[in-house]
């Protein structure tokens, strides 16, 4: 899956983030309290974005409906996460 950045984000000059960009998304996971896409900078670190910093691209191929079943897997697949993560929490 690829994302789209709606905004610069505040990280090293040396990632890239600059708004426009499109990333791969190398993983999907929940740091410091938040659910995240994951994706590689110029620098080759894993850089963490939030939800409201970007949205899924979509190819001109790809039709809405495709969009909207990209979307819900991956907001399923952040619902997972938090209760992982909630889950976790009650354990220590």
């Amino acid at each position: 899956m690829k994302i789209q950045l709606m905004r610069n984000l505040p990280v090293g000059e040396q990632h890239g983030m600059t708004k426009g960009r499109i990333c791969e998304v190398v993983r999907v996971g929940y740091g410091r309290g938040k659910p995240r896409w994951y994706v590689l900078g110029d620098a080759g670190e894993e850089v963490g974005v939030l939800g409201r910093e970007a949205n899924v691209y979509l190819t001109p191929e790809e039709t809405e409906q495709q969009r909207q079943k990209r979307q819900q897997e991956f907001n399923e697949l952040m619902q997972t996460i938090g209760a992982e993560d909630e889950s976790d929490g009650e354990k220590g």
